[in-house]
């Protein structure tokens, strides 16, 4: 697939039809997308533009309504399609748009949209990360040529392609797919492109050279649903627990504050990854220093028929809500036991604010005396609010006297 799309002249692509049935092709009036040519004559003033000819259009079609939310890129196999295509021809319903790498344009705006960002793509649509990586590769590095062609993507020329890369897989776990399993297959191509630019090696779904980072991903879940889904989680294995790739939910993916002091709390020593050719994982591990801190998960109650999906962690009277990847696994005004916490990192973002980040982890049941990730730890602090800094002192202590151990994450 990545040598057919990436080498392709050009990819037709049937953006608006919701299925093989539908085809390119709309019913639609063509001339209502053909500007109107105004002479304006009025007088010159500050806040309006200069007298002279203008085109203009009244039936506005936003390129990120009628491209990036259509029923096509709704698809997960597209998103890695529409990222190796180094041109694409979109048939959307009431209007032709095309991308490249300089121009996404459409009948209305041949030359682009206007360069206000109210038009541009959203930043998590993938075509910032698709600009840059190529833009980005040994040869062709340009921060220039990268801001005329993608102004959103210019931030990765100085940041790094992994401010791109967590927007693009927050929208790619939103896709639709009709068989689980092909979840890491179905962007291997894009990861290959990264991961060769950085210089890095895509594990089970994360970044090695970023793995406690990358750790911290958070699953989104529907905080207006009444009902939880049946399961979180796919119906046969496709990741390890501490894999976003091991829930069948968007997420959030892990991002520390640029402007933070980052102290590690923990130590990956070792990840085990055995996976086919095409991306496909057989059996993943990873094998970690920390200091696992025993607590107890008490779930909330139900409040105006909606589920409140955070658990309440208990220690020693200290109580924080933490994010569990499965709300299925507690079930309302119930207590779960064998539980630990193990903090990854500890940020302080200027001289009173401070955040603890980690992982809620518990005996796997296939093998017990390994262990699985089931949720995200999160707390802050402030200096101006007393209870809450306290609170973190007396984890910190706590998280000091507790054993440095090594564990098996699956």
């Amino acid at each position: 697939m990545r040598e057919i799309y990436g080498n392709a002249a050009c990819c037709i692509a049937a953006t608006s039809a919701e299925d093989s049935n539908v085809g390119l092709f709309f019913d639609r009036n063509p001339q209502t997308l053909q500007p109107i040519v105004v002479e304006v004559t009025w007088a010159t003033f500050d806040d309006l533009p200069p007298p002279g000819r203008y085109w203009c259009s009244f039936n506005w079609i936003h390129p990120h309504y009628a491209v990036d939310c259509a029923p096509l890129n709704k698809r997960a196999w597209v998103a890695q399609e529409r990222h190796l295509s180094p041109r694409i021809m979109h048939f959307a319903k009431d209007a032709l748009f095309w991308e490249c790498l300089e121009t996404f344009g459409s009948e209305a705006c041949p030359r682009g949209f206007p360069d206000v960002n109210v038009t541009l793509p959203r930043l998590d649509d993938g075509r910032p990360l698709k600009v840059a990586a190529r833009e980005l590769r040994p040869d062709t590095v340009d921060d220039s040529a990268l801001q005329t062609h993608c102004p959103r993507a210019a931030p990765a020329a100085k940041n790094g392609l992994p401010i791109l890369w967590r927007s693009f897989l927050r929208n790619y776990t939103r896709c639709s797919m009709t068989k689980e399993s092909d979840c890491l297959i179905a962007i291997s191509g894009i990861t290959q492109d990264i991961g060769r630019i950085m210089d890095d090696q895509f594990v089970a779904g994360l970044w090695r050279n970023r793995l406690l980072e990358e750790l911290c991903w958070t699953v989104l879940h529907d905080h207006n649903q009444k009902l939880l889904p049946r399961t979180c989680r796919p119906a046969i294995w496709r990741a390890p627990s501490w894999s976003w790739a091991s829930s069948v939910l968007g997420i959030l993916p892990g991002q520390l504050n640029a402007k933070a002091t980052v102290q590690n709390m923990a130590t990956v020593l070792d990840v085990d990854v055995d996976q086919k050719p095409s991306g496909e994982l057989i059996r993943a591990s990873m094998v970690i220093t920390c200091r696992p801190i025993p607590i107890i998960l008490r779930a909330s109650s139900v409040r105006s028929g909606r589920l409140k999906i955070h658990a309440i962690l208990e220690n020693q009277g200290t109580r924080e809500y933490v994010s569990i990847d499965d709300p299925n696994i507690i079930a309302s005004e119930d207590t779960l036991l064998n539980v630990w916490l193990i903090l990854l990192w500890h940020t302080t973002i200027n001289i009173s604010e401070k955040e603890l980040h980690g992982l809620v982890i518990s005996n796997c049941v296939r093998q017990p005396e390994c262990f699985e990730r089931i949720g995200l730890f999160h707390m802050s602090s402030n200096n101006k609010i007393t209870s809450r800094s306290m609170a973190m002192t007396s984890f910190l202590s706590r998280h000091e006297a507790t054993a440095c151990q090594s564990i098996v994450l699956l």
